[in-house]
């Protein structure tokens, strides 16, 4: 048996399953603990090498003993909270957690939170490390993408901001997470700020905690085009500061030339934050990149539910590779998870020949209205959108709460979702 233990304190649950079977794919033994107050017991008995710690205890306050453990031993603690609470984030990273996860966390974003907090090259059963692990992965299927590395690489040993750019779904957070595990800063949290899932006066208490709490760590702001006002001029005083001991690494997926231009978006935060840019490019500019993605994704999700990994047909295979991607990977990765999830192939050719159609459809309707291909893009983004709505509405029974966790936005950015895509009132399809 390994000498390395896992322990996983927080209730029976759906996710406490999944980390299951993660710590144990990678070498550890996993040891549950429902309660926090068992939970510092049983630390002190198994002597483990990582704990994964659900701050919604039943029993307990989970900062105090979250803190206690994290410093008993100095051992790595992540800690998992429900999705885009930031405030809960800050507070245990403050507790001395190595990494907050959220509860609809992947089995990918699971291992790479355990690889990054635990010193790998001596982890038992294992000789990889994390630099030949995961973030090289995403260049490694195209010759776009190498190119992008090259320009990840200079920019990680670098201290300034840098400005990523891309369509919705190309993997932009990707870019940042890989910038980050690049630098010197690789050992401190990397921090994640959404500026579109958080209403502005939130947005902005979040970002005081959060800076309270990023010293020495890489702060991820997402969408950082739909900051309010007050955001913006937070966000200034931040890189503009040099004594602050803060990488800022942003996201965009909209034009941001013409948010200055229209005076939404501040030139002078802007010009900070584009002192580098990286343009990630869309998923059907390096179609060389589906049939690995595929393999990837289906490979994922067979082991998160359960179920064998299907068979990829020629037929299928090519339809995978034509289809236009307006979604990009975030879209294929959807797409992949329902055909796992169904076992279907027919099913999933169907609903991509839907989704082609209702392109098609756009294209000739946009192209009568005299509109260009970045307008035609965004129809079939939002198409693709509404139906990944429907399924999640379907898939959780009209619970909202839940299909908010599940697509990692805000509660009210997803009623605003609903209401754009014309399903404000659907229940349970």
């Amino acid at each position: 048996m390994t000498s390395r233990r896992a322990l996983i304190i927080g209730p029976d649950s759906a996710p406490r399953a999944l980390f299951t079977e993660v710590v144990r794919r990678l070498g550890f033994e996993a040891i549950h603990v429902d309660e926090g107050s068992a939970a510092l017991k049983r630390f002190s008995e198994i002597a483990p090498s990582l704990i994964i710690f659900d701050l919604a205890l039943p029993d307990l306050p989970s900062r105090p003993l979250l803190g206690r453990l994290a410093r008993s031993g100095q051992v790595p603690v992540i800690a998992v909270a429900e999705a885009a609470d930031v405030r809960a984030t800050v507070q245990a990273m403050r507790a001395g957690a190595t990494d907050v996860l959220d509860k609809c966390a992947s089995a990918d974003e699971v291992e790479r939170a355990i690889r990054t907090a635990v010193p790998w090259e001596t982890t038992a059963g294992e000789n990889q490390s994390l630099s030949s692990n995961r973030y090289e992965d995403i260049f490694r299927h195209s010759q776009k993408m190498r190119a992008l590395e090259r320009v990840v690489v200079r920019l990680a040993a670098l201290p300034t901001p840098v400005l990523i750019r891309g369509e919705s779904g190309v993997g932009k957070e990707c870019i940042a997470v890989a910038i980050h595990h690049r630098s010197d800063r690789s050992d401190r949290p990397f921090l994640k700020l959404s500026c579109a899932a958080l209403p502005p006066d939130r947005l902005e208490a979040e970002l005081k905690e959060m800076e309270q709490a990023a010293q020495g760590a890489t702060l991820f702001l997402d969408e950082v085009g739909e900051a309010s006002a007050a955001t913006q001029a937070r966000l200034f005083q931040i890189v503009s500061d040099d004594s602050a001991d803060i990488r800022v690494l942003a996201a965009t997926s909209v034009d941001m030339y013409r948010l200055v231009a229209a005076g939404l978006f501040r030139s002078n935060l802007y010009e900070r934050l584009a002192v580098a840019t990286i343009d990630v490019p869309p998923l059907r500019h390096r179609r060389e990149e589906i049939d690995p993605l595929v393999q990837r994704f289906l490979k994922r999700f067979a082991r998160e539910f359960h179920r064998p990994v299907p068979h990829v047909s020629e037929a299928m295979a090519e339809l995978l590779r034509t289809y236009t991607w307006p979604g990009n990977v975030r879209e294929l990765e959807q797409i992949v998870k329902r055909w796992v999830v169904l076992g279907d192939e027919d099913h999933v050719r169907d609903e991509i020949e839907a989704r082609r159609v209702a392109e098609q459809s756009a294209y000739k309707t946009t192209s009568r209205g005299g509109l260009g291909l970045r307008d035609i893009a965004r129809r079939a983004a939002r198409e693709a959108e509404r139906v990944a709505l429907e399924e999640a509405l379907r898939h959780f029974r009209g619970n909202r709460a839940a299909v908010a966790r599940h697509l990692r936005v805000s509660y009210k950015t997803l009623l605003q979702k609903l209401d754009e895509a014309g399903l404000s009132g659907k229940h349970t399809g």
